[in-house]
């Protein structure tokens, strides 16, 4: 069953724009399925519909470029939004002030860590921005980011998918591999939050 067809009603060879895209809008903030996408084009791939590089380099640059549009939408409209005269203007001043002293000491390490958690993917760059992280370190944590991101969610999708042999059907090892990730991100925050706490 090809999956990418099925949600999205495309045919196997505009996979790779679809991963583009959607790691793009996944970056930029925008609530869209990222790493299924991902999976599900890794999936395609083990099935010989499409060709594995290309579709990790999509969601490598569709990841990178959205991350930093969402860098940059985050020190303009998130910036205003936390420094706006209005109702909870000091308590967004004391929100900004925690958040700044946080991005100054776990930055890097949180631009790249949020890559594997949902929500935190979506809003890890505008996050960023809002809280002044220096433009160079933050690209260099995005990279990286997107490149653990990306390594994660295909060796997942491989390795399930190996593993399952067939007997679970695409759906099913796409659904096994983003309940996997799920499950290891969330150990990984865990221990972060304890280290850094």
């Amino acid at each position: 069953m090809n999956t990418i067809a099925l949600v999205w009603g495309i045919p196997p060879e505009l996979a790779y724009l679809v991963v583009l895209g959607v790691a793009f809008a996944q970056s930029a903030a925008m609530p869209v399925p990222g790493t299924t996408t991902l999976i599900a084009g890794v999936v395609l791939a083990s099935q010989g519909e499409v060709a594995l590089a290309p579709i990790v380099a999509s969601a490598l640059v569709g990841a990178t470029i959205g991350g930093q549009v969402g860098y940059l939408a985050g020190r303009r409209g998130g910036r205003w939004a936390m420094t706006r005269d209005g109702r909870w203007h000091d308590r967004r001043s004391l929100w900004l002030g925690r958040g700044e002293a946080f991005w100054e000491n776990h930055g890097t390490k949180t631009v790249v860590i949020a890559r594997l958690f949902p929500v935190l993917r979506h809003v890890g760059g505008l996050l960023a921005g809002a809280h002044r992280m220096p433009l160079g370190l933050f690209t260099v944590a995005n990279i990286a980011g997107a490149v653990v991101w990306a390594a994660w969610a295909t060796t997942l999708a491989l390795v399930v998918g190996e593993a399952a042999g067939g007997k679970v059907g695409t759906l099913g090892a796409i659904v096994l591999a983003v309940a996997l990730a799920s499950v290891v991100g969330g150990a990984v925050l865990r221990r972060v939050l304890r280290d850094s706490g």
